[in-house]
């Protein structure tokens, strides 16, 4: 009949498949946190993955694939290189760059 469509609600979302723009892979990586939306910050606190939030995703598939293909390890910089000010991760949220 009408109006009968069954909705489904994503119950875990711990693991998703990421891509790598700029070395066109795609591994399936665990999602660690939701960094930023541009809604909401309730979206942020609580965690809630909608459309076009950044999120903070484990490295370790992409670092083996870089491993695999180039035959290089990734390493992280020092922290000393890294800036105090923590305002530079949300640049491209357009909501914290005002």
């Amino acid at each position: 009949g009408r109006g009968e469509d069954v909705k489904w609600c994503a119950l875990r979302l711990d693991t998703w498949n990421f891509s790598w723009g700029n070395k066109v892979v795609t591994r399936k990586a665990t999602l660690l946190a939701v960094v930023c939306s541009a809604s909401n910050n309730e979206l942020v606190r609580t965690h809630t993955l909608v459309k076009g939030a950044i999120t903070q995703i484990d490295i370790a598939p992409f670092k083996q694939y870089y491993l695999q293909h180039y035959g290089l390890m990734l390493v992280a910089k020092k922290k000393s290189a890294v800036k105090k000010d923590h305002k530079y991760r949300f640049l491209s949220c357009p909501k914290m760059a005002k």
